[in-house]
């Protein structure tokens, strides 16, 4: 992937995005929660994988403070918030994650912070403290319907996934 390009082309689509909505007047809606939440969260991706953090956490937390405000109409938009961890496991930002507090405490993102927190305690080599996370993961991921997608994956599959890497990080 040609990052650095994606770090442009989504500056560049944040700036015309803002700039079209000030002008046609709208706060609120599909068109500016959408397309303003992809271009962020790309933009967070493409830093990280630049191994940028300074930029990466910088998005992803402006992602999140752009659809706080939103939850309420559009609750789709949840899954924004686990952006900031992304970010903190890619850089292993254990401590970062222990201190993370979710904006949209919906269940799917819940068991989502116990993965990752699962993560940050086996970086940190508490390994009884990263059992409960994983304990907690897996009560909260059968609260989920099947039916939940993030990404057009189910969210279940996903924490499937998850729960391998939480177990696969002691390992390390």
């Amino acid at each position: 992937g040609d990052y650095k390009q994606a770090v442009e082309t989504n500056l560049k689509a944040i700036e015309q995005d803002g700039a079209y909505i000030q002008k046609a007047g709208m706060t609120s809606g599909p068109y500016p929660m959408h397309y303003l939440k992809h271009n962020l969260y790309i933009l967070a991706r493409a830093y990280m994988l630049l191994e940028d953090y300074d930029n990466a956490i910088k998005a992803a937390n402006e992602l999140t403070q752009f659809v706080q405000p939103h939850l309420q109409m559009m609750p789709e938009l949840a899954f924004a918030s686990k952006a900031p961890l992304d970010i903190y496991l890619y850089f292993h930002k254990w401590q970062e994650i222990l201190d993370y507090q979710l904006i949209a405490p919906t269940t799917s993102m819940q068991a989502y912070l116990h993965f990752a927190r699962a993560v940050a305690f086996a970086g940190l080599g508490k390994v009884d403290e990263e059992q409960k996370e994983r304990q907690q993961l897996q009560q909260l991921q059968k609260q989920i319907k099947p039916s939940e997608e993030y990404a057009n994956n189910p969210f279940v599959k996903i924490l499937d996934v998850a729960d391998v890497m939480a177990e696969a990080a002691l390992a390390k």
